[in-house]
Parts: C-alpha cells; structure tokens; sequence
C-alpha cells in the first residue's frame, strides 16, 4: 500500500484569463474547483497507475468534506484526521504570468498530531509512505520527523518532498527517497544547481547526510537520479506544448513508487515519463498519457 500524508489539503480554483488587469474587474475564461495537495496529487497518479492508496493528513469544516468527497470519488482511500476550522482554498491562475494565491488552512493542536501519529501504526513492512507539502500551522518543523520514527521499525519505505529545514532535519532518519527541484537544492547545498553535474554533486551531499535515494527535477531540462546502490542516471529534456507545471513534481514521485518493484532505472523513467505528463495535460497525468511519452523519455547512466 502507498499511503501519502497531505498536512495542509485544498480545494484548488484553477482560473483561466487572457490578460490579467490590475484594479480591473477580470472575468475568468474557464474555471474549475478539484481537490490539491502534494501527498494528495501523488496517490492520484498511483490511483492512476491501479496501485492502492491511501490518503491521510488533516481536514476541517465544509471544503474538508468536499476534499473527502471528491477523493472518494476518484476511488482513493482516505484516513483524515478532522480538525477546527476549514480547509484552505488556493487559487491557481494561468494568465499571462502563472501564478498561485495559497490560503493558510486550519490551526492544528498537539492532539490532532497525536490522532495523525496513531494512524501511522496501520503501516506494515514494505509499505511506502509518502510526506509531502508544507506543514500548518500548529504542526510543528518536527512533525515529519515524528512521523518517521513512528515507523522507521516497521520496513516502511519514507519517501519526504518538503523544503528547507524541515527536510534536512528527516535526513539522519534515512528517508527513502526525497526529489528536491534545482531551486531547493540549491538552497540546501548552499550552491548554485545549473546542470546535471551541479544536480548530482548536490544529490550526493544530501546522500551522504543519510538520504537513500535522490531525484532532482531540472525544469525544462529533465531530471538526475542519484540511487542508494551507486547508480546515477539522467533524463534529457522532452519537448511539448506545457499546458500547466501544477503538480509534475508530484507525479515524478507517483510513476516512480508505482514502479519501483520493477527495479530504479524502470522507476526513474516512470517516474520522469509521468512528470512531463502532467506538463503537457490539463491536470494530473493518466496512464495513456504516461504511455504515449514512454518512448520519448531518454533516461541514460551518468559517466
């Protein structure tokens, strides 16, 4: 089972204007409302993929429900812990510039967390667990630490996507895999990430502070894959027509737990394959969408 854990949900409110005029009343071309969150958006691409999941965090008030309700909708498993207050709303405008509006979300006390902890104790060995997004308020920087020791025994594979130091502070638990972007590894290593040489000298610091398995996403030009047996890959830039990035990181890390039984190289290109995907769609990625890159994905060993 692939759980995934969403601390702060939402409700996105995708809008679409031309041109977006300041102090102008805007109409929206197109708009759309559907369930966010990182944790959220990779047990959608595993859900995709036919792996099950299961979704767990913390929701509250009337956009909670909803979260719930369109999860269960899309056929995911969840396991909220319900809290006071409500759920954020974001807005995602793609206008002449894209931009996002992100709400702060509820309040969380130290029993909320403690309800969230107990639910870690369904995990079983071989089981992955993936922590993603950014932590609300009440959380605590530790949470995510919290949640690792919880069930670092049990043979649970770790996989965090968070920035900073609540990131760097997982690294002594031995996370399985954490999949920063060129910006965050940059502000991790304190140096500039410009190429895949930069990308992989930086992937190796964060190895040898204790993470296992390292993908860093370059943008538009691919991605480097630092695995725990000493393996480096990379996957050159594929070109198409990107229609919105929301949610591409999340799908590397979908395509690649998905597939990951099928061995690191065959993960890594899944996991490429279904982040470009999701670029090129409106929305997250399906696996027709997946399949049709397959081929165009050129994943190759590092010299």
């Amino acid at each position: 089972m692939i759980y995934t854990v969403t601390l702060n949900p939402s409700l996105d409110y995708r809008i679409e204007i031309d041109h977006l005029m300041l102090g102008k009343t805007n109409r929206n071309q197109n708009e759309k409302i559907y369930v966010g969150g990182k944790g959220i958006n990779v047990s959608q691409v595993v859900s995709a993929f036919g792996k099950e999941t299961c979704a767990l965090g913390f929701v509250a008030g009337f956009t909670g429900d909803e979260i719930v309700r369109q999860l269960h909708e899309l056929h995911i498993n969840t396991d909220f812990v319900r809290v006071s207050g409500l759920s954020r709303i974001n807005v995602k405008m793609k206008t002449d510039v894209e931009t996002e509006m992100n709400g702060v979300g509820p309040i969380v006390s130290e029993n909320d967390v403690a309800c969230l902890l107990e639910k870690l104790d369904q995990l079983q060995n071989g089981d992955y667990l993936v922590l993603s997004g950014s932590v609300p308020i009440g959380g605590g920087k530790d949470i995510y630490c919290r949640m690792m020791h919880r069930v670092n025994q049990k043979g649970v594979r770790v996989v965090v996507d968070c920035e900073g130091q609540v990131l760097l502070n997982t690294l002594s638990l031995h996370p399985f895999l954490i999949k920063p972007n060129t910006d965050e590894l940059s502000a991790l290593v304190n140096e500039k990430i410009e190429s895949y040489e930069d990308a992989i000298r930086g992937a190796r610091t964060l190895q040898n502070m204790g993470a296992r398995n390292v993908i860093v996403t370059l943008g538009a030009s691919g991605a480097a894959f630092v695995s725990e047996s000493g393996s480096l890959y990379i996957q050159k830039a594929v070109h198409g027509s990107v229609i919105s990035t929301v949610g591409a990181g999340d799908s590397v890390i979908g395509g690649f737990v998905s597939h990951y039984k099928c061995g690191e190289k065959e993960a890594f290109l899944y996991g490429c394959a279904s982040g470009s995907a999701t670029c090129f769609v409106d929305g997250l990625c399906e696996i027709s969408d997946v399949e049709k890159l397959l081929n165009r994905i050129e994943v190759t060993q590092w010299k």
